[in-house]
């Protein structure tokens, strides 16, 4: 009798929670420059210095190449996005109307419990930026991003800001001075407080003054590039 021979498995999917893992720490060591723009990485080098396996690795590269924060150089490894004024402009012209949909929406729809988060949300970045932490207003500012998308109740929108979202942080990381973290904080805060308050206008209104100011902080680093 022949033996029945089994299908050979194929190697198993990266768990989601070490995907979305690779994917936040690559994204911060984009963000904080502590992967250099213009560099090459390796795959293999990246997994080494995260601790973590090859495929979340491998999954969270697409989504970065996808987001437009890494570029796969096939046979060459991972280019790192240089940062570009003008091009950030033009993604701020993206990012204003679809900041304001989702502010609107948070504004809305954030359960009670949300909008506490969003009050006090707004308290951490405010301290943040009165002890001049930047890894803490980074922090909170990635939060705030999670939770409005959470609070929009609209994962299209959620997921057409969330890569806009990680190239601001990006591009004011790399060009901010001490005198910008104060009027940054007080502009998110801004935000997080409309939102929380639950008009959706009053929201719009905020969102739009946010990006008003990164626009205006665009143009001063164009000057300076």
């Amino acid at each position: 009798m022949t033996a029945v021979r089994k299908p050979r498995e194929e190697a198993a999917a990266p768990s989601p929670t070490l995907a979305s893992q690779a994917y936040q720490r690559l994204e911060e060591l984009i963000v904080t420059a502590r992967l250099t723009p213009g560099t090459v990485v390796s795959e293999i080098g990246l997994a080494r210095q995260l601790g973590i396996g090859r495929m979340p690795i491998r999954e969270a590269i697409k989504r970065l190449d996808a987001e437009g924060l890494l570029v796969v150089l096939p046979q060459r490894g991972v280019l790192v996005s240089p940062i570009d004024a003008g091009q950030f402009r033009l993604q701020l012209e993206t990012r204003r109307p679809i900041d304001r949909l989702l502010a609107e929406c948070a504004a809305r729809r954030a359960t009670r419990g949300e909008r506490d988060e969003l009050r006090d949300l707004a308290t951490a970045i405010l301290a943040a930026a009165g002890r001049g932490d930047i890894e803490a207003f980074l922090a909170a500012d990635r939060a705030f991003d999670q939770l409005v998308a959470t609070a929009s109740r609209n994962p299209f929108t959620a997921r057409a800001a969330a890569q806009l979202h990680a190239h601001s942080r990006r591009f004011w990381h790399a060009y901010r001075d001490r005198d910008d973290l104060p009027e940054s904080a007080e502009r998110h805060a801004g935000l997080m407080r409309a939102i929380a308050d639950g008009g959706a206008e009053a929201a719009a209104s905020a969102s739009d003054r946010l990006i008003d100011y990164l626009d205006a902080f665009a143009q001063a680093a164009f000057g300076r590039s």
